[in-house]
């Protein structure tokens, strides 16, 4: 397997909502559906060409596939060649929508999996699956290496376009390029990748002798129930279903040592982790590894502490598989954490590694040392109080202790000095990569890494062009007295914690503790879990996932779930974006304020972008809380049922009744979180049934509206027959009727009938609500930005308001009603749209200088830093074609 190899990850966009609109009475139903009319179609496509363009099929994932191919050029020419048969003949969903898929590619030194010949591992498997992750539909993106050798190879009539950077978890930030051809333009990628929350998938590894269709027939049955497949992304489906007194049920993890699963005690039902023991590391008469195992784990059984996870279990040395049993702790992986909310506040991450570091003080009193410190070895959990009423406290946990430390076919072990480099290296000490003898001292320069990543959003030398193990000895160890929030003494702990020479650092993890104490006062790990998994902001302002019972009875929205699709800009940005995602939009002003008095040219820039992003993301995640309201409502099947007997006589208007008190209702128990100006249904012709609060529309035909057949226009040309959405929209901007001169906008999703068969599935009306733009809080919010600096949205679409080039409208600007007194639509100036629209191919979004939007007389040029707002509820096009800028005067 010597030479290079293009790793290639290929997906279908929305997975779940298309299996959703499969015909079935059930969830095995509807997924054998699913197969046949969508997943196998395009697993021919997928088997076309492949064998001679000298790829194959690796592994699979329901639909998610893992190629290998030994020419790049050849794999972006089945790449292409796939993506062409779906556009040209699209296997269409019973909801009418094209299938898409998304794709990515990769070059590196293939690294065999010792559990599988037939599979490959390793960190160029794992960059080209975290690419993957940010393709949108119809998208095929490629590494540097991928491109540099493209290049080189000339492929007809095949361009590149290079995007923003982006950061792959366990790789760093890199390049990210897509593959145009056919004369397609650039697609714009997501803007975060797949939700952190998702549970791992289980791959499958295929037999190479077998294309991917042949193999289709031996697939575990759909809908098999998943403690009966259990495998990793790069492992086969496990022979052992259970050891012992275990019933293993799902995959939590799967490291170089064995795979973590969840299990069950068959006799008394607790819930435990169970760590398997990879066979080859102990098969063959190895029994100094199987001796060195039960010793190790004799000395880890003993270890008790809160802060530690404990074993309780283990096999036998006699057994035929051997695995430890550990308590299962259903927490948030402090890595999980990070993808969730950004960087912390200095006071949260101080609390965690202060714990952590209690942990590694209890460890080293016992003559051991963990030696792969890490955010993901760090569970933060919630444990429940002892008293009643009493909240429950957060604990911190280090995982994996001790069991990284046995992989390796030649180590002798490990309990107070270990041998060998093992570890994980953005977090690894310059010793570690180098010696054969380590001391608590490692883990503690460890724990400093991971408080940096903590602060910062990255790790310490992630970004750096030196080897890893060359970066921790010879880079500068970092300084962080500059960072908003963080003072001197917890910059001083961090260096100390971090020195290149052991000698330098903290002696025992008990003073780091000490050291951190004070610094961690104020910390709030309680709210910060809820915040993280969906719960409430310590600010006071609720959300609500979706399913969870608001106080009234009433789940909001799924918003709080949603990833942050800003971090990769502000994980550039010299501000505390933790603190300012706990303190809320005060906070956020707060901060800015605070920066913009001593800054630089370039500090005020990265303000300004800052600022944009909080922006955009706050503006999307209420765009994605209406549409997930009416979402939800739309199933209700009290609306289901009043609409199906509307539709069976649709001008017995004494029927729209039930409608109208339902649709009031519903209105009043959302108007305070999400507030609106009307509610509103239709049926499938478009004629108003419902309104709240009630008027003189109803009764009167809409069929026209934007929000009822989504054609981006209220003006539609021609006389073909207007039909009903089929997905929620966001309508164009349109102007008020009843209060002048103010611009709304509506969001409407599609009623169905709840058949499931595609011949009888149907939409029988439109639930939507309306809103002047000013109901958005973050836009009122964005009016006390500390002068000069401004908000201001614009539409990048086009628009049927009168006058103008119909692009571009100025959907707010704090002065826009006191400077446009004749309340005329205003649009940006086509040369700034071109400045616009230059500037969203550049890292960081600068743009201008430019003159006042307002047009007013004697006002300076300006320059700002502009974030489009990437609404979540669209995974094919996430883009709303809304922008928002941040400006200041150019100086």
């Amino acid at each position: 397997m010597s030479g290079l190899r293009t790793f290639l990850f290929t997906d279908i966009v929305s997975s779940v909502d298309l299996k959703s609109q499969m015909a079935g009475s059930s969830t095995i139903e509807r997924d054998e559906a699913y197969v046949a009319t969508i997943l196998t179609p395009h697993r021919e496509r997928m088997d076309a060409g492949l064998a001679e363009l000298g790829g194959r099929v690796v592994s699979t994932a329901g639909d998610g596939h893992f190629l290998v191919f030994g020419d790049t050029a050849r794999a972006a020419r089945w790449a292409i060649a796939v993506q062409r048969s779906h556009a040209s003949q699209p296997i269409r969903a019973p909801g009418g929508q094209a299938v898409q898929v998304r794709m990515s590619l990769h070059v590196g030194v293939p690294q065999p999996d010792p559990s599988d010949p037939n599979n490959f591992i390793g960190k160029a498997v794992d960059y080209a699956a975290r690419l993957c992750d940010y393709a949108s539909g119809g998208q095929v993106l490629a590494s540097r290496a991928a491109v540099a050798i493209l290049e080189d190879a000339g492929l007809a009539d095949v361009h590149f376009h290079r995007h923003e950077d982006r950061q792959l978890k366990g790789i760093g930030r890199v390049e990210v390029h897509e593959l145009l051809y056919d004369r397609t333009s650039p697609r714009r990628p997501r803007q975060s990748p797949s939700d952190p929350s998702e549970k791992p998938r289980e791959w499958t590894v295929l037999p190479p002798t077998e294309g991917l269709t042949a193999w289709g027939g031996a697939r575990p049955p759909v809908g098999a129930d998943s403690s009966t497949h259990l495998a990793s992304p790069s492992k086969t489906l496990p022979m052992v279903r259970r050891v012992g007194n275990y019933q293993l049920e799902a995959l939590l993890g799967a490291g170089g040592m064995g795979n973590v699963y969840r299990a069950r005690h068959t006799q008394f039902g607790r819930t435990r982790a169970v760590k398997v023991i990879k066979p080859h590391l102990v098969e063959g008469g190895r029994e100094d590894v199987v001796r060195r195992f039960y010793q190790e784990i004799r000395a880890i059984g003993a270890l008790e502490h809160p802060n530690i996870v404990v074993a309780i279990d283990s096999s036998a040395p006699e057994d035929a598989t051997h695995y430890l049993v550990m308590e299962y702790v259903d927490g948030l992986g402090a890595d999980e954490l990070l993808a969730r909310v950004g960087p912390l506040a200095p006071a949260d991450a101080c609390e965690i590694v202060r714990q952590a570091a209690l942990g590694l003080e209890y460890i080293a009193q016992q003559g051991m040392v963990h030696r792969d410190i890490k955010p993901s070895n760090l569970m933060l959990a919630l444990a429940p109080s002892l008293l009643p009423g009493d909240p429950a406290k957060a604990t911190v946990k280090i995982l994996d202790l001790g069991l990284a430390l046995l992989v390796g076919d030649d180590q002798q072990r490990l309990t107070q000095l270990d041998q060998g480099a093992m570890g994980t290296g953005l977090y690894m000490s310059p010793e570690q990569w180098r010696t054969t003898s380590v001391d608590i001292r490692a883990d503690i320069y460890s724990l400093g890494c991971t408080l940096h990543h903590l602060l910062t959003g990255r790790p310490p030398y992630g970004d750096s062009d030196l080897r890893q193990e060359i970066a921790h000895e010879r880079e500068p160890t970092p300084d962080l007295s500059t960072l908003p929030g963080v003072s001197r003494e917890l910059a001083g702990v961090l260096q100390q914690m971090m020195a290149k020479q052991p000698a330098d650092r903290f002696a025992h993890p008990a003073d780091i503790a000490a050291a951190l104490a004070p610094l961690a006062e104020g910390a709030d790990l309680e709210g910060l879990i809820e915040l993280a998994r969906g719960g409430s902001e310590p600010s006071g302002r609720r959300v609500h996932p979706a399913g969870e019972t608001h106080p009234r009875g009433r789940s909001a929205t799924p918003v709080s779930t949603r990833p942050s699709t800003r971090a990769p800009l502000w994980r550039r940005l010299a501000l505390p974006v933790g603190l300012i995602a706990l303190l809320g939009m005060a906070g956020w002003l707060a901060v800015i304020d605070m920066g913009r008095r001593q800054q630089s040219i370039a500090q005020r820039q990265q303000t300004l972008e800052v600022a944009a992003g909080f922006a955009a993301e706050q503006l999307a995640i209420e765009i994605d809380s209406r549409i997930g309201v009416l979402t939800k409502l739309s199933r209700s099947p009290e609306l289901r049922e009043a609409m199906l007997a509307i539709a069976d006589a649709p001008d017995n208007e004494a029927l729209w009744a039930p409608v109208q008190q339902w649709i009031v209702q519903q209105k009043e128990e959302y108007d305070n979180e999400l507030p609106s100006d009307s509610w509103f249904i239709t049926n499938a012709a478009g004629r108003q049934v419902a309104r709240s609060p009630e008027g003189e529309s109803i009764g009167r035909e809409y069929a026209t509206r934007d929000y009822f057949h989504g054609l981006g226009t209220n003006e539609p040309v021609g006389d073909a027959a207007l039909v009903p959405i089929e997905a929620p929209h966001q309508s164009v901007v349109y102007a008020s009727t009843s209060s002048r001169g103010d611009l709304k906008v509506a969001f409407s999703v599609p009623i169905w009938n709840g058949e499931r068969i595609t011949e009888r599935r149907k939409v029988i009306g439109v639930l939507a609500m309306s809103l002047d733009l000013g109901t958005f809080r973050v836009l009122e919010n964005t009016k006390r930005l500390p002068p000069p600096l401004e908000a201001v949205l614009i539409d990048l679409r086009p628009d049927d308001l009168p006058s103008g080039d119909q692009r571009g409208l100025l959907l707010h600007h704090p002065q826009l009603k006191q400077f446009n007194s004749d309340e005329q639509p205003l649009r940006v100036r086509p040369e700034l749209m071109e400045q616009i629209e230059a500037a969203g191919r550049k890292e960081g979004r600068p743009l201008g200088p430019y003159p006042d939007l307002l047009r007013r007389r004697g006002e300076p040029n300006y320059r700002a830093a502009m974030e489009p707002v990437m609404v979540r509820y669209s995974e094919s096009d996430p883009d709303t074609r809304w922008l928002v800028l941040v400006q200041e005067p150019a100086q």
